[in-house]
């Protein structure tokens, strides 16, 4: 876990990338310098196509004049990974945190679990694979991470393909994979969700997996110091990428337990 304590969700609806960019890196300004609590940021933007630290113009598969012709934008950004696109249908999160274990991987295994927690609750099965971060259904790509920190203060973050025309995903090479199939919640169901029921979702499992109080929650008869955090974070994070890589599901994970840190950083799991 992260930590307890308070986390401001905000809603930016539609807007285009280079003002939610701008809007972030404020975000995290004021976050390092203690003036705002956590954040956790969700929009949805206009067609763009971002590149990562990894990647280049070399990751798309069309002229950028195609893409302007298109009015798809294109930024460089200093995110991890390489190509990926974004746009209407698609629910983007930002959570702006201040990371307490200072540890990258811990922090994107979380963030992966959370997306694949709410891929599982819409009846989809959430597929890992190992070093490729993103979360697979049926062999097709349905959520992408890129991640940036700055004084462990984290930027950037995951999407999720809700009703996304994945046609979009034509223009570039997904991640630096050719052969990548796009998937979304929609086409795996056959049917239109609601954006604003996926957020709740990751809302909701975004708090349980990372610690943080739910204000609007009715306090159960167990007090919070009953939660016990994680003791040895990396070892959580070895467990975590040992089951992923066995294919296995527990029943800590599952039943969404409070405590699966202490479990997972001694090496146990159900």
């Amino acid at each position: 876990m992260q930590k307890t304590g308070s986390l401001k969700i905000i809603d930016w609806g539609r807007l285009d990338y280079g003002h939610a960019l701008r809007r972030q890196k404020e975000l995290v300004d004021e976050r390092i310098a203690g003036r705002c609590s956590d954040h956790l940021v969700f929009v949805e933007h206009p067609p763009v196509v971002t590149l990562g630290r990894s990647g280049g113009l070399f990751d798309l598969c069309v002229s950028e004049h195609t893409l302007h012709r298109k009015n798809v934008e294109i930024f460089t950004v200093e995110r991890g990974g390489r190509a990926t696109f974004h746009g209407p249908g698609q629910m983007v999160t930002y959570p702006i945190i201040r990371l307490k274990s200072k540890d990258l991987h811990v922090y994107l295994y979380r963030l992966l679990d959370v997306a694949a927690q709410v891929v599982q609750s819409f009846g989809l099965v959430p597929e890992f694979r190992q070093g490729q971060p993103g979360i697979w259904v049926g062999g097709a790509k349905i959520a992408s991470v890129g991640i940036a920190v700055r004084k462990w203060v984290t930027f950037h973050g995951l999407a999720l393909n809700v009703n996304t025309d994945t046609d979009w995903f034509r223009l570039i090479v997904p991640c630096g994979r050719s052969d990548e199939k796009i998937t979304s919640i929609s086409h795996e169901l056959g049917k239109t969700i609601e954006l604003s029921e996926v957020k709740t979702r990751f809302t909701a499992s975004f708090r349980r997996i990372f610690g943080y109080i739910d204000p609007t929650a009715r306090q159960g008869p167990h007090p919070q110091w009953l939660v016990r955090p994680p003791v040895d974070m990396k070892a959580v994070s070895r467990m975590e990428e040992r089951l992923r890589r066995l294919k296995l599901a527990t029943v800590c994970q599952s039943a969404l337990c409070p405590n699966i840190g202490e479990c997972f950083g001694r090496g146990v799991a159900t």
